[in-house]
């Protein structure tokens, strides 16, 4: 019997990633000293509650630049992700020192992001077709902020959400025309059904 020695090697971890890798580690740091600075100053000074907004604002920073996706890391989903974010930031802005323009400027960036969002999908078809699970969730929540808004008890229609709905329902209908037996598919795939 021959006795073969195997030489696992690995392989060198480069300067850069390690660089990186400390970097991210400082800015994680900072970020939370920041975060926790702002909420002591908010609650030191008084006033309007802004520290929510700070927070959320280093939130997208870390997600949008500094800590990049591993997982579906292409340009649907890194700008649906920007757009969903905002709107957040946009919300906590309304909630928490102007109040009363959020509904109308939420309404506008996500149908502009619709408009967006199925521009990229459908320029690059054949690529893209593998990202429709971020377009299927951007669809849907613009579908039930639009429901959500129109049933609610609003004394004037808002235009911006009738807008919003019908380009979302006008962007679905043409991605299910497109992908016929391919979107049924890829959604029991993406959510393990049967």
């Amino acid at each position: 019997m021959v006795c073969v020695k195997i030489n696992i090697t690995y392989p060198e971890i480069s300067k850069t990633k390690h660089n990186r890798r400390r970097f991210l580690k400082l800015m994680k740091w900072i970020f939370i000293l920041l975060a926790l600075a702002s909420i002591i100053v908010n609650i030191c000074v008084g006033g309007l509650l802004w520290f929510p907004v700070a927070l959320m604002g280093l939130f997208m920073i870390w997600n949008l630049i500094l800590s990049i996706d591993l997982v579906e890391y292409n340009r649907i989903s890194q700008f649906i992700k920007a757009t969903i974010y905002s709107c957040v930031l946009m919300a906590l802005i309304d909630i928490f020192l102007v109040s009363g323009w959020a509904l109308d400027v939420i309404s506008i960036v996500s149908f502009a992001s619709v408009i967006i969002s199925g521009i990229l999908f459908f320029t690059d078809f054949n690529r893209q077709k593998q990202n429709m699970l971020p377009m299927f969730y951007l669809i849907t929540i613009a579908l039930i902020w639009s429901m959500v808004g129109l049933f609610s008890a609003l004394e004037v229609m808002s235009w911006p959400l009738i807008v919003l709905g019908g380009v979302t329902l006008l962007l679905l209908a043409v991605i299910i025309i497109t992908l016929r037996g391919d979107f049924i598919r890829e959604l029991k795939c993406r959510f393990h059904l049967k």
